[in-house]
């Protein structure tokens, strides 16, 4: 390990030490960033749960992006722990389950998180890859058409559906969701200029 790689796990074991102490008064802890190793002052209104709660989800959506898929499920599932509804950790770690081949918990994450709320395209379409990962393509049409149903035009979702329908020799129906997908993709700016108009 690199001398600074050394030193953040330092930092980052020294802080889930301190964590694990009662803050006197119940006053905020202080929580020393690894670019800075100065203490950042948590604001007062982030003495509440639900502040705490959303910035430990905050921090677990972060450590997901990076990758640090241990970490970030430990975080999500500490915020499940203080609110067992909260939906975008039930998301994340339906995502992490999935990603680690863990079909049927990943499922069952999903499918609570769509229970709480049915109206997000991303759920669905992500239950959907689940089902197709897991050998069940009708169950994943269902979830890809619902997602779609919701979001007509996520090129993700479409790109996902495509690749279920070639798998399934429905070939005709796959290139056309692979069109809506490469038509409704985000438009990406170049390195060095304004979007084209």
């Amino acid at each position: 390990a690199t001398p600074r790689a050394a030193a953040q796990q330092r930092d980052i074991s020294a802080s889930q030490t301190a964590a694990k102490q009662p803050v006197p008064g119940g006053a905020a802890p202080t929580v020393a960033t690894p670019d800075t190793a100065e203490p950042a002052i948590a604001k007062p209104e982030a003495t509440k749960p639900e502040a705490w709660t959303e910035l430990a989800f905050e921090v677990a959506r972060k450590l997901q992006e990076r990758r640090d898929f241990t970490n970030a499920e430990q975080l999500y599932s500490l915020v499940l722990a203080l609110r067992p509804t909260h939906f975008g950790s039930l998301l994340g770690l339906g995502s992490i389950r999935a990603n680690a081949n863990r079909l049927d918990e990943a499922k069952d994450y999903l499918g609570q998180a769509i229970a709480i709320n049915n109206d997000v395209p991303e759920a669905h379409g992500s239950l959907g890859a689940v089902f197709a990962s897991a050998g069940d393509p009708n169950a994943a049409i269902a979830c890809y058409e619902k997602a779609l149903e919701l979001a007509p035009n996520h090129a993700g979702v479409h790109y996902a559906f495509a690749t279920l329908l070639h798998s399934l020799g429905r070939h005709t129906e796959a290139i056309d969701h692979l069109r809506r997908a490469l038509a409704d993709r985000p438009k990406v700016p170049p390195l060095n200029g304004p979007l084209p108009a």
